[in-house]
């Protein structure tokens, strides 16, 4: 036993003094492929391209076939299991990847028996129950879940204390509190990651570069939901400056805090405080007579209330700066205006964040509400690439949990006009 460990340690010294290669890493590199390796899985990848077009010019006619049949399998349930199987092996041999939706699944693959298909590759799989990957899971051998459950969190109709108890009864490890998603299921079976200190979650080999966000809003998503591990690549500022108008070629204001505290006639009887809208109509004329693109700008809200009236204030902006007509105002303001949850995967140069809720402590609940995990303000702080412009009552958000960090990260303009 000590000749092997003798052994083993003068191998580990002699590796320790061998001069790797360091690899080329780049926005198309990755940090521990080197130029030789990525030529190498290149070349084997075109290699097994051609074998692959070989074999299908080599049984054409089977092919075709098949092929037909896969068709006629897609249309109709008339076909045994297994002719439905071999109409999916022939039709993904040609076409390896196929884009469906969970309730799909049992339609599209009906028939399709336990592990038959090859891999599963879930998108936002942060937003996805995991029941309803179930039927997708169970024919797939592998599965690959890509999301983020530090953004919105998925609808669940059944209550915490059901799912809770059909754990228990079926002995199910992780179906708890914990597996609100499809993310943190798989996250909770990957031996790979790291436990976020935030709130004590294990996360299965995170993806921590980020490269779409300027500063602040990188800094202040970092710091708000992911613990400062995440990682920017790029530099920290990018051009956002007006194409035309009174200040062409001028720089965009910096992301700020448009600070619009209450009048002395408010009542606090509604979370929309028109006053916020004033606020956003001024800004976002500034934008369109600059030539700013209405498409590079989201208005986005946390309560469907303010959501609705911001929409009308975009439509409006359009109407008397940019000479769009009624119809067109109200197709782009409904496509570029509404509450978080619609701008879930969305990005834009520009965002506004239009906060709203009654004023002083008739708000209480529903601030308290937005700020009861990063979730939220997190999808809307990230959908800015260069800009983002937060409108509401300083003096009310400022004391949030999250919205604390969104506040002591931003300028604030004071709106005089009270």
């Amino acid at each position: 036993m000590t000749g092997q460990l003798a052994t083993v340690e003068q191998q580990i010294a002699e590796a320790e003094q061998i001069q790797w290669p360091r690899p080329d890493i780049g926005d198309d590199h990755v940090a521990w492929m080197d130029q030789e390796w990525s030529k190498a899985r290149t070349e084997v990848y075109i290699k097994a391209l051609a074998l692959h077009q070989q074999a299908v010019m080599g049984a054409a006619h089977q092919f075709m076939c098949n092929l037909s049949l896969a068709c006629a399998v897609m249309q109709s349930n008339g076909f045994t299991n297994d002719g439905r199987l071999v109409a999916w092996q022939t039709f993904f041999l040609v076409i390896p990847v196929v884009s469906s939706s969970f309730a799909s699944i049992s339609r599209m693959f009906s028939g399709i028996g336990k592990e038959a298909l090859g891999w599963a590759i879930v998108d936002e799989a942060g937003q996805a129950l995991p029941q309803a990957a179930a039927g997708l899971l169970q024919r797939v051998k592998y599965a690959v879940a890509v999301g983020d459950p530090m953004q919105l969190q998925p609808v669940d109709t059944m209550p915490k204390p059901m799912r809770e108890l059909l754990a228990s009864t079926h002995h199910l490890q992780h179906l708890g509190l914990e597996s609100e998603n499809m993310q943190a299921l798989v996250d909770y079976q990957t031996p790979c990651g790291l436990l976020d200190e935030t709130d004590d979650h294990w996360l299965g080999m995170p993806l921590v570069v980020h490269r779409r966000c300027d500063e602040p809003m990188f800094s202040i998503c970092n710091d708000m939901a992911y613990s400062g591990r995440m990682v920017r690549v790029g530099p920290e500022h990018q051009p956002c400056a007006y194409p035309s108008g009174p200040h062409a070629g001028d720089e965009l204001p910096v992301s700020c805090w448009y600070d619009v505290p209450p009048n002395s006639g408010e009542t606090g009887r509604m979370q929309w405080r028109p006053q916020e809208g004033y606020e956003l109509h001024k800004r976002l004329c500034g934008l369109f007579k600059g030539g700013i693109d209405p498409t590079n700008i989201l208005v986005i809200a946390p309560f469907r209330a303010v959501a609705n009236q911001v929409r009308d204030a975009f439509a409006d902006a359009l109407r008397q700066c940019t000479g769009c007509s009624s119809s067109e105002a109200n197709q782009l303001a409904s496509s570029q205006a509404g509450t978080v949850h619609t701008s879930q995967g969305r990005e834009a140069d520009v965002v506004f964040i239009v906060l709203g809720s009654r004023a002083g402590r008739r708000g209480e609940g529903s601030r308290s509400w937005v700020n009861g995990s990063p979730n939220l303000l997190n999808v809307a702080v990230s959908r800015a690439k260069r800009r983002v412009y937060v409108v509401g009552n300083l003096a009310d958000w400022k004391n949030g949990t999250y919205t604390f960090r969104i506040a002591k990260s931003l300028p604030v303009e004071a709106n005089a006009e009270v």
